[in-house]
């Protein structure tokens, strides 16, 4: 159970660089509009001790790439995933991956952070750039921090270039340590199209 103390701390460090598995929209209607994934119902709640210990879990965290567009971070906090102003975006297809599953209330966040690019192998190039290594080692302490702080049993990693990098930061340089928690890998919430593949995605995280 995160501790009022804890959730504070995520708050003040990284409010504007992540989220948490919340979304006020029921999937049995179909395909979400955009305007439908925003934050603004829980924006009260969250602040609640009685409503965190009921909604906000920590048995996972989820693990997204980088925030693909719009600049370094929100002006509010806990908006990344919840977008609302992307006509194109796709945050309705990860709450609808994660709603009614075991993960719905867990953390989400971006393993680099402030690095708005929307092209997720230009971010894998750049962190693996001997040049850039600071900003490899910036995005490793901070991911470290939230460890500490959420105590996960699992990482929830959504997509091939996230979980890339998640590697190279342990087996390359050292940076992390993970080996104690149980690591799953499922597809990036934009390319989850098909009915079907959505389906098939869903199913596996609800059997996690």
């Amino acid at each position: 159970m995160l501790t009022d103390k804890n959730y504070e701390e995520l708050e003040k460090k990284y409010g504007k660089y992540s989220s948490w598995a919340l979304w006020n929209l029921d999937p049995a209607e179909g395909k979400q509009h955009y305007k439908q994934v925003g934050f603004q119902t829980f924006e009260s709640k969250i602040n609640d001790p009685n409503f965190r210990k009921t909604h906000i879990k920590t048995s996972a965290i989820i693990l997204n790439t980088n925030w693909s567009s719009g600049g370094k971070t929100h002006q509010k906090n806990w908006q990344d995933f919840h977008n609302t102003e992307l006509s194109h975006g796709h945050d309705y297809t990860l709450a609808k991956l994660f709603l009614n599953t075991p993960f719905e209330g867990c953390y989400i966040t971006d393993i680099i952070k402030s690095f708005p690019e929307t092209n997720s192998n230009k971010v894998l190039q750049y962190v693996k750039n001997p040049k850039n290594i600071g900003k490899l080692k910036e995005s490793a302490e901070m991911f470290n921090d939230e460890l500490a702080i959420i105590q996960p049993q699992r990482l929830i990693v959504l997509g091939k270039n996230t979980l890339d990098i998640l590697k190279y930061m342990q087996n390359k340089q050292n940076l992390i340590d993970i080996s104690n928690l149980q690591v799953s890998e499922f597809d990036h919430f934009s390319k989850v199209q098909s009915k079907e593949k959505f389906q098939n995605e869903h199913e596996a995280i609800v059997k996690l």
